[in-house]
């Protein structure tokens, strides 16, 4: 997840081998425009996913048994 956020491979974040972060000429305003959105529908999704997760949460109880779902 970590790798997606920061646009480069799994690989390059663990060991710095692989696809790393793009490099984008500061005077290009379209290229830097479109990684802005990219970024930020990826911050929603993330977002978005997190609720799910708090509230999946939410709706279990304390000191519950953990059933066949949780592995």
């Amino acid at each position: 997840m970590m790798a997606g956020i920061l646009a480069v491979s799994p690989s390059w974040l663990l060991s710095g081998i692989g696809a790393g972060p793009l490099e984008l000429k500061s005077n290009d305003g379209a290229a830097l425009l479109r990684e802005l959105q990219i970024a930020s529908s990826d911050a929603v999704a993330s977002q978005k996913r997190v609720q799910e997760i708090v509230a999946l949460l939410g709706s279990v109880p304390v000191g519950a048994k953990c059933h066949s779902k949780c592995r």
